[in-house]
Formats: C-alpha cells, structure tokens, sequence
C-alpha cells in the first residue's frame, strides 16, 4: 500500500513537496502447525524447525523442555517457560524442541530465541529432578520414588506403593487447558499393590509384570519407572507461540 502526502502547496498549477511512504508490513508468522483460536494465530511446533516473523510484534509463548527417562524411578518433567509478552521482531527464528530421554538419558533442551527451557533429568537411583529444579523422589527396597515436576517434587517410594510424580503446569495457550512437565511415577516390584502414577503429561510407573507408560509427547513428561531391560522414553518437548491476529 502506497501513502502519498501532499503539503497543500501549489505553484503555477503544479504540486510542490511530494512525499510517499511506504506503509510497514504488518506482523504476521510462519512455520509450525497453525492453528487459530478466536482471533488469535497459534503456532505449534512438535519438532524442530524455523518460524518466519513479517513485521514485528509481541506474542505469547510456551517452551517446554523433553522429560527424563527412567529406569527403577520416575523420570523429571521437562522445565517450562510462559512469557505473555515477548517481542519478536522481522527475521527467521529457530524453534528447537528437545526430545525425551530413553531409559537412562536426560530429557534434551528446548530453545527459542536464546531462551531455554530444560530437559528432566532420568530416573534412575531416585527420581529424575525436572527441568525447572524440583528433586524427585527417594526409592526405597521395592518401590520407586517419584520424578520431580515443574511445579513440584515427586514423592518418596512407599511400603506397599510407588511414588507418584510431581506437578507440572496447566497452562490454556493452546486454545485448550493441558497440564506439561509433570514427573513420572515411581514402578513397584511386586504385583497386588500400587505403582506411582504420572501427572500433566508423566507416565505411570511398572507394577510387577505389567509395563508402565512413557511421558507423552507434546508435554515433556517424565517417563514412569520401569526395569533395566524395559527402559521408557520421556515426552518429547513443545514451543507454542500465540498472537492477536483478527
């Protein structure tokens, strides 16, 4: 769109001081997948992959780190980072989703313009500390002890129970209320009583024979605990990015 300006001069019939401005782009973005909530745009990216800004303008965004894996304990949600107003101004970005650690492995960063969110920590002689601090909890003889959450610890393995993972958080960025970067429970040895469960996103931890459940993906939960020969696998992260666009 072409702006002219006149400055209501005219001499002999022609117009003097002609000034044209061009009018700036407006903000806008690509990448990721898109999807729209009202009258705002959401990018999500569940892999890594570049966003590319038109304009400049503020937007919301979520980054959440990969959980932990986890052996005999509960795996450490990945480390979760809001910001409700961040400026981004014209250029291309890379989107960095970490992934979910396998067994006895870290959950991995995820990183957006410099800014990291941290893995979960893996579950194994305790519970997976999270990404964002939060320790887990203590094992004890036949029970695991649970993988710390963003928002808090994982809970200390039991007599005759597992220790259930710690909070993450719910955050409504998505156009939808979901919980990220809670811890994975701690496994129980023996059947007929109780393995740790899992919350925002961590799985469940192994009751005697029967497997337990990996972080899922798009959370950064923490893998619930398991055995040496049947590792699990840590949610892989996310980056959400919102913005007014009517």
């Amino acid at each position: 769109m072409l702006l002219v300006i006149y400055n209501n001069m005219i001499r002999h019939g022609i117009l003097s001081s002609i000034t044209e401005i061009t009018s700036l782009p407006q903000f806008d973005c690509s990448g990721g997948i898109i999807t729209y909530d009202g009258d705002y745009k959401i990018h999500t990216f569940n892999s890594s992959d570049n966003l590319y800004v038109i304009g400049s303008g503020d937007v919301s965004i979520l980054m959440v780190g990969g959980g932990g894996g986890a052996l005999y304990n509960g795996g450490g949600g990945g480390g979760e980072i809001y910001y409700s107003n961040m400026f981004l101004s014209q250029g291309t970005y890379y989107a960095t989703v970490g992934n979910g650690g396998s067994g006895d492995e870290d959950g991995y960063n995820t990183i957006f313009n410099n800014i990291i969110a941290k893995g979960g920590k893996k579950g194994t002689d305790n519970g997976g500390t999270s990404g964002s601090g939060n320790a887990g909890g203590t094992g004890v003889s036949s029970s695991g002890g649970g993988g710390g959450g963003d928002s808090s610890i994982g809970i200390n393995g039991a007599q005759y129970k597992g220790g259930d993972g710690g909070g993450g958080k719910v955050i409504d960025i998505s156009g939808s209320s979901i919980g990220y970067g809670g811890g994975g429970g701690g496994r129980y040895q023996f059947t007929g009583y109780e393995p740790g469960y899992g919350i925002h996103g961590g799985g469940n931890g192994r009751i005697g024979l029967s497997p337990g459940t990996n972080g899922v993906d798009g959370t950064g939960g923490g893998a619930g605990g398991t055995i040496n020969t049947a590792p699990l696998k840590g949610g892989k992260g996310i980056i959400i990015i919102r913005y007014y666009k009517p």
